[in-house]
């Protein structure tokens, strides 16, 4: 089973609430796409919360119910999609956001032996206690699941710079799959060019690290070979929200149904080019949609079986 962790929130989006936040949003892709997929985050007893869970049932997305009915309010995103990007403001005060505990994490994964695949990243990343918390529950599990890491940085609500870029360069190595986008590497490495940023993060990496590029498409780097897939080239665009969430569970999906969970140290450059077109093709579609829809499984088939 793959779980995700983190954050479910509303995103406001040209005056429309979405459900959101990029750990949700990883998860209800992954549950449309086809997998075995749980999301693992605090949610609120309020009006909006009753949205998340409303959307949690009608995606067939797994949730633990001790988890749902939070006192804090549910964190609300004003998302403003721009030519290709998403700039984003978060009215965090009071919210759910940074209340998931270590013992919230271990109490609901220790119930799914089955978990082998478990992503983690985005705003609850963001602060170190949180990050404590889920990061430490992962390594203690006795099932030692493969783990999967996006910080996925929302620049406006970094407190500490530099002691986030510490605890990244210091996380990436311990994980089996870590995906970065362009932005966060400019982040990461404010005064390196982008080809020497890419080069110094892969030297951190343990074997696999995917950085998205936005319209220039991706690349998936291990110690031995690098794969690069272009974007999809679709008939339109409504908004990038939720794009880069969608690629990442489009990611855990493949992996997932064709057993190549436990083989992530040793894909080979094949493999590699079969997730990554699976994972583009998915993205680009949930382009086409306002806000985070990701496609089901038939609709991502039918594109790659055209091209």
């Amino acid at each position: 089973m793959f779980v995700s962790i983190g954050e479910a929130l509303i995103d406001i989006i040209n005056g429309n609430c979405r459900v959101g936040g990029g750990p949700y949003n990883v998860a209800k892709a992954a549950s449309i796409l086809g997998s075995s997929s749980m999301f693992l985050g605090k949610i609120s007893h309020d009006e909006y919360g009753a949205m998340i869970l409303d959307d949690m049932v009608s995606s067939c997305t797994m949730f633990d119910p001790s988890l749902c009915n939070a006192k804090e309010k549910t964190l609300i995103v004003q998302a403003v999609p721009t030519a290709n990007t998403v700039k984003y403001e978060f009215l965090a005060e009071g919210s759910t956001l940074y209340t998931l505990k270590k013992t919230d994490v271990l109490d609901t994964l220790e119930n799914y032996p089955d978990v082998d695949l478990v992503f983690f990243g985005s705003v609850e990343a963001l602060d170190k206690s949180t990050f404590d918390a889920i990061f430490g529950a992962i390594c203690s599990l006795s099932s030692k699941p493969k783990i999967f890491f996006d910080p996925n940085i929302r620049q406006s609500m970094v407190k500490d710079p530099e002691e986030l870029r510490k605890r990244i360069f210091k996380t990436v190595g311990l994980c089996d799959l870590v995906k970065l986008s362009l932005e966060d590497l400019a982040f990461l490495y404010p005064s390196v060019s982008e080809d020497d940023a890419i080069k110094n993060i892969s030297s951190l990496c343990k074997a696999n690290l995917i950085v998205t590029k936005a319209e220039l498409g991706s690349t998936w780097y291990t110690c031995d070979f690098e794969v690069s897939v272009e974007a999809l080239k679709v008939p339109y665009i409504k908004d990038t929200v939720g794009c880069g969430d969608t690629f990442t569970a489009a990611i855990a999906t493949f992996l997932q149904k064709n057993n190549l969970i436990e083989q992530l140290p040793n894909l080979d450059k094949t493999v590699v080019k079969k997730v990554m077109e699976y994972a583009t093709v998915a993205s680009g579609l949930n382009c086409m949609q306002e806000g985070c829809q990701p496609p089901c499984e038939s609709e991502v088939e039918k594109w790659l079986k055209s091209r």
